[in-house]
């Protein structure tokens, strides 16, 4: 390697990353990721081929995640296995799209939750793999709002309620309407994504839907759907055996 790594200080335990991809990776793999030998040393070798030009402070802590992740699901038995299968290319493509997503977020919470799918993921057999990259697709089309906004269906009857914007919180109606239809606005996509499912009221012999006669659009609510909360599990955000209702 032509350029030197500079050392850190002794209160920082991370590498420092030298100025070009060769010597930012180099560094992490001097420093093994970290935790798990067999993995940590994959995982590197893997992610140095496929995102050299990402945000690397960035992928570095999405890669330690991921590591403490399969080393939480994984056994002494299963590790070699593992760092094997995961250079396989459709867990290639798996560790790629979960490092790319986590190079735009700004919170280790979210990158953990990416590393959360990921891992997952690399634990399972390749037949799964399609299914991991869709969830991590619908998880980087989320913003925190959203995330939170879903997570309240799964919750206690009221908390979907404690979410919506309160008239009494703003100090003038322009504010509160933006909030409203923003709200408005992350329950649809929600829906869009599959995640939510919309279910009409209805009325009359005919059981056709109701439309708000002010709005036009038809009345109903909302509950978590099976995708939502498979989502919500996957993350381990929520542990749900049946259906979860909330009303809005």
């Amino acid at each position: 390697m032509n350029q030197e790594i500079s050392k850190l200080p002794a209160s920082d335990s991370r590498p420092v990353l030298g100025a070009n991809a060769n010597d930012r990776w180099a560094a992490l793999a001097r420093a093994g990721v970290g935790l798990v030998p067999i993995v940590g040393s994959a995982l590197v070798e893997v992610v140095a081929e496929i995102v050299p030009n990402q945000r690397v402070d960035r992928i570095e802590a999405y890669l330690r995640a991921l590591e403490e992740r399969i080393d939480r699901l994984s056994s002494d038995e299963t590790a070699e296995n593992i760092a094997s299968e995961m250079k396989r290319p459709e867990k290639v493509a798996l560790i790629e799209e979960g490092a790319s997503v986590s190079a735009r977020l700004i919170s280790s919470d979210r990158r953990g939750h990416i590393a959360q799918i990921v891992a997952y993921g690399l634990t399972q057999e390749v037949s799964g793999t399609l299914t991991t990259q869709r969830f991590i697709f619908l998880y980087g089309e989320l913003d925190d709002g959203d995330i939170a906004l879903l997570i309240s269906w799964a919750e206690p009857m009221g908390a979907v309620w404690r979410l919506h914007p309160q008239r009494a919180d703003f100090p003038n109606s322009d504010e509160y309407h933006v909030a409203e239809g923003l709200h408005d606005a992350s329950v649809m996509k929600l829906e869009r994504l599959g995640l939510l499912q919309f279910l009409p009221r209805t009325g009359g012999n005919s059981h056709a839907p109701i439309n708000n006669r002010f709005s036009g659009r038809p009345e109903g609510s909302h509950i978590l759907s099976p995708l939502g909360r498979a989502l919500l599990n996957r993350l381990e955000l929520s542990d749900l055996p049946g259906e979860s209702v909330g009303n809005e």
